[in-house]
C-alpha cells in the first residue's frame, strides 16, 4: 500500500517514469545468478590406500556424468603427510 501511494505523486512529476517502468516490465527475465540454483555436490571418502590407487579418470568421468558442480574430498582423520598431532594416523 505505501509503494502505491508513493508511485502515483512520483509518476505523475515524472514523465518518464511510466516508460522506464513499461521498459523494465518488457525486458527479458535474466538468467539466475549460480547462487540461486541448485548444487549438484559429490563426496568421496578416501580410505587409507586410496591417493596410491585412486583411477582418476573413473573419477573424473563420473563428476562428469552425474554433471557435480563441485566435489569434496574427505579423509578423516588419516594424513598423507608428515604431522605431529597424536590423533592423526599416518598413513603409507
Amino acid at each position: 500500500m505505501k509503494s502505491t501511494t508513493i508511485a502515483g505523486p512520483v509518476a505523475a512529476s515524472d514523465p518518464h517514469f511510466l516508460e522506464a517502468a513499461e521498459g523494465a516490465a518488457a525486458a527479458p527475465a535474466s538468467s539466475p545468478s549460480w547462487v540461486a540454483k541448485p548444487m549438484r555436490r559429490a563426496q568421496l571418502t578416501l580410505a587409507d590406500e586410496d591417493p596410491a590407487n585412486l583411477n582418476l579418470s573413473c573419477w573424473l568421468d563420473y563428476l562428469q556424468r552425474t554433471r557435480s558442480d563441485a566435489i569434496c574430498l574427505g579423509g578423516a582423520c588419516v594424513t598423507y603427510y608428515p604431522t605431529q598431532v597424536s590423533f592423526h594416523h599416518h598413513s603409507l
